[in-house]
């Protein structure tokens, strides 16, 4: 990912496992300057399409605590994926996501995921 000017400004890296038709993102990067733009989302996106293209049936990555801000990305993402699955239905996704209802609240809030009426 670069920006105007072609200086980069995000990246990520894929390592493809053939046999199993399975990607792992190894490595997700955004410059300091454009953190909290919302770009992390943007490159999770654009492996997910990668490892599509490549035939992948499934991506798997390694998430550590100590990268809080990584992990709430990839929490959210899957949320909303998962909403989106079931056209906004709260009680249906929790019971996906295998959570108490009034967790995925919780979490939906924490994340900066607006409950829609």
């Amino acid at each position: 990912m670069t920006d105007e000017n072609d200086r980069p400004i995000g990246l990520f890296g894929l390592r493809f496992h053939e046999r199993e038709r399975r990607a792992h993102l190894i490595r997700v990067a955004i410059s300091p300057l454009w953190r909290g733009e919302g770009l992390s989302l943007q490159l999770l996106r654009g492996a997910a399409a990668l490892a599509r293209e490549r035939r992948a049936l499934r991506v798997t990555l390694n998430v550590y605590g100590s990268n809080a801000d990584a992990r709430a990305a990839y929490e959210r993402d899957y949320i909303l994926k998962k909403l989106d699955d079931n056209h906004g239905n709260i009680s249906r996704t929790a019971e996906v996501l295998g959570l108490e209802r009034s967790h995925l609240y919780r979490k939906m809030k924490t994340l900066g995921i607006a409950v829609k009426e």
